[in-house]
């Protein structure tokens, strides 16, 4: 359901958030997913958000079929501020309720 304001709709967009933690459960931060399909190409790419202490990083990844998903990392603010680097993003169980993230950036 939209909202119209100034001529504008609005329309919600698939995503989700959620809160990250390292291996030994202590939360270090919280991400934001925006998914985004090309009907034409039938491709699914994804925007993420992480706001970790020191700032945000910023990245983008393609969807997979398998169990590993690849993206890159394009930046960030605060201690982030430049960042490059790579995402890995890797199912630890069949339906994908748990994911180990790495993301191993330069800046």
């Amino acid at each position: 359901m939209g909202q119209l304001r100034e001529g504008l709709r609005w329309r919600p967009r698939p995503g989700a958030e959620d809160k990250d933690v390292n291996k030994a459960g202590k939360v270090i931060g919280y991400d934001v997913l925006r998914f985004s399909v090309n009907p034409k190409t039938n491709t699914t790419s994804i925007g993420v958000a992480v706001d970790l202490s020191g700032g945000f990083l910023y990245g983008v990844m393609s969807e997979s079929d398998g169990p590993v998903t690849h993206g890159t990392v394009t930046g960030g603010t605060g201690a982030f501020k430049g960042a490059t680097g790579t995402i890995t993003a890797k199912a630890l169980n069949q339906n994908g309720t748990r994911i180990a993230v790495t993301i191993t950036y330069h800046t």
